[in-house]
């Protein structure tokens, strides 16, 4: 198991209704390939974050397999 922080400098806010941040990553390697199926999994909410997300978005893409 890895652990990935991801953190960003953001001047203070004093006052705001919502604030909007989009993050984009690109997981390298981060499915188990079997021969009938792959295992791709990721918790990025967690109860055990500081900051409650209000709304998750995802893309997940598998490259094609190439058979040999």
């Amino acid at each position: 198991m890895q652990l990935l922080e991801i953190g960003w400098n953001i001047p203070a806010t004093t006052k705001a209704k919502s604030l909007k941040f989009e993050v984009t990553m690109t997981l390298v390697g981060a499915t188990m390939l079997y021969s009938d199926v792959a295992k791709f999994q990721w918790e990025p909410v967690s109860e055990l974050n500081e900051t409650s997300i209000g709304k998750v978005t995802g893309t997940v893409r598998f490259p094609q397999r190439h058979h040999g």
